[in-house]
């Protein structure tokens, strides 16, 4: 997360799913369960998760990490190949506080 005047710019949001919860999210037949899932609307999803937060820190240049865990809703789940890697992404929607697990960084690598 970084900021613009007052305003938080959340640069990237990433759920890491319990077992359970990706057990229920659809993936190619033989890959393995989704590990993380990129959250397509970071602006709305970290304004809404910033009230859930348990753990703030700053990381280097400037970013802020949240971390704990949480049940979270979504829509609009969909899967990308970029640099030979596949991508689960979704559309955040509400979250319910167990103990949150949120990440705020900058975009992912370039190939």
């Amino acid at each position: 997360m970084g900021a613009q005047g007052d305003k938080p710019i959340y640069r990237r949001i990433t759920f890491f799913p319990d077992a359970a919860s990706a057990a229920l999210l659809p993936r190619p037949s033989g890959d393995k369960a989704v590990a993380e899932l990129l959250l397509t609307n970071p602006e709305q999803a970290g304004a809404m998760l910033r009230d859930l937060t348990t753990l703030e820190k700053k990381v280097p240049r400037e970013q802020i990490v949240s971390q704990g865990a949480a049940t979270a809703t979504i829509r609009d789940y969909r899967t990308a190949v970029d640099c030979d890697r596949r991508w689960y992404l979704a559309e955040f929607t509400s979250a319910v506080r167990k103990d949150i697990v949120v990440g705020a960084r900058e975009a992912h690598p370039a190939c």
